[in-house]
């Protein structure tokens, strides 16, 4: 189907066409299924997207194919989230299980649709409502680490450009001390950001990881600590062992050789036979042997999407001994799933997070710690 029968039926408005990140992603829990093409505020407009609304051989999750009867818009390739991760059928159980009670909350950067993401506000909030831990990404900036996300992908992030205002082709990794770092100003209409603006407007700023490492401190909260930036595992490992907060820290990355060397530095292990420093080998994508890549490295964790989370998989990661977590996407790429690719779930919306939970992983990574605490524990 050509762009302009595409405009006609969609009547797409003139944003799709501009930046990438010109559009704040909605900040809604549930995007309900449709029959037709949703477009989300971000400019999704990608190819895959448009092959799935022209390929007229597309086929339905169950293999057949889709009605000639029914006008080209309506031929989204969609599927359920339970077949994908392999579940048995369409029920969901009225209850959550007790050993799905068991099951980890970790908030991404956060909370990320209640406060900024990465922010002191947003970890103090997964503090008040009781998640079990909280995950946030570190670079190493003029010998200050700091936690920080930014643009770009999760194996090469830090992009300013449409993260923070007036920064436009540059990264964070240009910035040249800190007080570079903590002046930024964060862009109210970043797409990635799921947050009230006001949020946004009011931020306290980017926080240092040994602000964030203070703050929770006290309290039996887990930091999970992505090493997103080059150098900086021995820095991050010697301010944790310099506030003796081993056991209270995690470690993970997409770049495996990053927790190989936290492996390397400290191989011990505690009284019960376990590692003291805990690593998660970080997969975008899955491949056969992601077993053996993550022993390999000494990781104690395999940390996979959410919607690459199998049954088997997750069975696969237990019998060799390590740990599991499925970890949800940014705003953005949540939207996207929940249009483009998964009829039968809202965006982090209860059945969601059910049904990912009925494949055993023991670890959520997810964008609503206070809901999944409401669900799990009802605490909130």
């Amino acid at each position: 189907m050509s762009r302009a029968l595409l405009q006609a039926a969609f009547i797409i408005p003139s944003f799709l066409s501009s930046s990438p990140c010109s559009s704040r992603a909605p900040n809604t829990m549930m995007l309900a299924p449709t029959a037709f093409l949703a477009v989300p505020t971000k400019s999704r407009m990608t190819a895959p997207a448009l092959q799935a609304i022209s390929d007229d051989e597309s086929s339905s999750s169950d293999g057949s194919s889709s009605s000639n009867d029914e006008p080209p818009t309506m031929r989204i390739k969609k599927k359920s989230l339970r077949q994908a991760l392999n579940l048995s059928d369409n029920h969901l159980p009225a209850l959550v299980s007790e050993e799905q009670q068991d099951c980890w909350i970790v908030g991404h950067r956060g909370a990320l649709y209640h406060d900024l993401e990465n922010t002191l506000d947003g970890f103090q909030y997964c503090l008040d409502v009781g998640a079990d831990a909280v995950e946030l990404d570190v670079f190493l900036i003029a010998d200050h680490l700091i936690v920080f996300h930014g643009g770009g992908t999760d194996e090469n992030p830090g992009d300013l450009t449409d993260y923070c205002v007036g920064q436009a082709n540059r990264t964070i990794a240009d910035c040249t001390s800190l007080e570079e770092v903590q002046s930024l100003q964060f862009n109210p209409n970043c797409c990635e950001f799921g947050c009230p603006t006001s949020k946004i407007r009011n931020s306290p700023g980017i926080p240092t990881l040994q602000q964030v490492l203070e703050l929770v401190k006290e309290s039996k909260m887990v930091v999970k600590i992505e090493l997103k930036g080059p150098g900086t595992v021995r820095p991050v490992l010697d301010l944790v062992t310099r506030m003796g907060m081993q056991k209270q820290c995690h470690y993970s990355s997409f770049d495996h050789s990053r927790i190989q060397l936290v492996r390397e530095l400290h191989p011990e292990l505690d009284e019960h036979g376990t590692h003291v420093y805990r690593t998660g080998a970080l997969f975008k994508t899955v491949p056969e042997d992601f077993i053996a890549l993550a022993l390999a490295v000494g990781a104690t964790e395999a940390h996979l999407p959410y919607s690459a989370c199998t049954v088997e998989r997750i069975q696969q990661i237990h019998a060799s001994g390590m740990g599991s977590m499925a970890w949800f996407r940014g705003p953005v790429g949540m939207t996207q799933d929940t249009t483009e690719t998964f009829h039968t779930v809202g965006n982090e919306d209860e059945n969601m997070y059910r049904t990912v939970l009925e494949t055993g992983v023991q670890q959520l990574c997810c964008n609503r710690p206070d809901l999944l605490v409401a669900m799990l524990r009802k605490t909130v």
